[in-house]
């Protein structure tokens, strides 16, 4: 699945000011967790990507 390819050199990327590291979107705080709002890319607490 292309998706997941594009999505596994995301992981374990850190997340500055809540900016996304593929687009430099704003990501948004859902559940405790950032997220992308355009790819839905997340990210935890430690502001690592982290698996859909």
């Amino acid at each position: 699945m292309k998706y997941y390819k594009w999505y596994d050199k995301f992981l374990g990327r850190e997340v500055k000011d809540n900016i996304c590291p593929h687009l430099g979107t704003k990501m948004v705080e859902q559940d405790g967790v950032l997220v992308c709002p355009l790819h839905n890319l997340k990210a935890c607490q430690t502001s690592k990507i982290i698996i859909k």
